[in-house]
């Protein structure tokens, strides 16, 4: 019998016993004898039987307070995307007694938590993306006071949340050095681009660059980490990208394929193997644009997740 049509009536009539016996055990109220509760707890083995949380949430007029933690939208257009799907799906789940706040933070190590504990209180439950140093320390807060937490987007070691919405980052990246491996470049040197973000201050670039040194290394493809701020330092930038010697490129950061895209325009740069991340409208139109004005075609990629481009 599918779980979906599991009722205490399903249990109550496979284990020979009351709807209302049923209902004591599954809720741990009122007195069962020990066989009468055997039974009902094999019987709801047998079915698979999970409690609709909304339903009891509807009956017994709870409110759970759920926030949601993300970085600034302003910071990248990735984060706004992520701000209008849960804004979008608010007004949705108010009508089960789920009250949704969502927070932003910076990425900036001086824009901590103390503006964020104003606005907090005390949760029910979190969602959170584990972002820089803020989203560090809001998991340590999370764990003190016993909050069941959710990650989205990645990750973070050492902590195991109620459950994780996102991608694969090891594997993605592992694709994108499958992707440049079999792309027919004669030139073996590839750069793996932090643009604007550093391994150091975020995991989860950590997480592809293993992914992608998991497989380049096993097929002789030599490739080196460089960060780079374009704004602060936009001739570094131009000079990686001029250098003749690389003939391939993983851009690791979300914001940084139209940046650099752009860029390899404006230096007529026509046979760099490049590998992006993040379906974000400034990506692909930087991207198209590279490809289709330039007399040769360049050779870039999507991995078709939220990935690689």
């Amino acid at each position: 019998m599918g779980r979906s049509v599991n009722r205490l009536v399903d249990i109550a009539r496979l284990s020979g016993v009351s709807i209302g016996t049923v209902d004591r055990v599954i809720h741990e109220r009122g007195r069962v004898s020990p066989e009468a509760k055997k039974k009902v707890e094999e019987a709801i083995q047998e079915l698979d039987y999970q409690p609709n949380i909304m339903a009891r949430s509807l009956r017994m007029r709870e409110i759970a307070d759920v926030q949601i933690f993300l970085p600034e939208a302003t910071s990248d257009e990735f984060w706004q995307l992520s701000r209008n799907g849960i804004e979008s799906e608010i007004g949705n789940w108010s009508h089960y007694g789920i009250n949704i706040q969502t927070l932003e933070f910076g990425l900036k190590e001086d824009l901590g938590l103390e503006g964020l504990h104003q606005k907090m209180g005390m949760p029910t439950g979190m969602v959170l993306a584990p972002v820089g140093k803020v989203a560090s320390a809001l998991l340590e807060w999370s764990s003190v006071n016993a909050i069941p937490t959710t990650l989205f987007n990645s990750t973070f070691p050492g902590f195991t949340p109620l459950s994780f919405n996102g991608q694969d980052l090891f594997q993605s990246g592992r694709l994108a050095a499958d992707l440049i491996c079999n792309s027919g470049s004669a030139k073996k040197r590839c750069v793996i681009l932090h643009l604007d973000e550093p391994v150091s201050a975020a995991i989860y670039l950590q997480e592809k660059v293993d992914g992608f040194a998991s497989l380049a290394l096993k097929k002789g493809l030599n490739f080196e980490s460089i960060f780079i701020r374009a704004e602060s330092d936009p001739e570094k930038l131009s000079q990686l990208l001029s250098d003749s010697s690389i003939g391939s490129l993983y851009i690791s950061t979300s914001n940084g394929t139209s940046v650099v895209a752009e860029l390899l325009q404006d230096l007529g740069r026509k046979d760099l193997v490049t590998v992006g991340y993040d379906m974000l409208e400034a990506n692909v139109k930087g991207l198209k644009k590279w490809i289709y004005e330039l007399p040769h075609q360049p050779k870039s990629w999507s991995d078709g997740s939220h990935g690689a481009e």
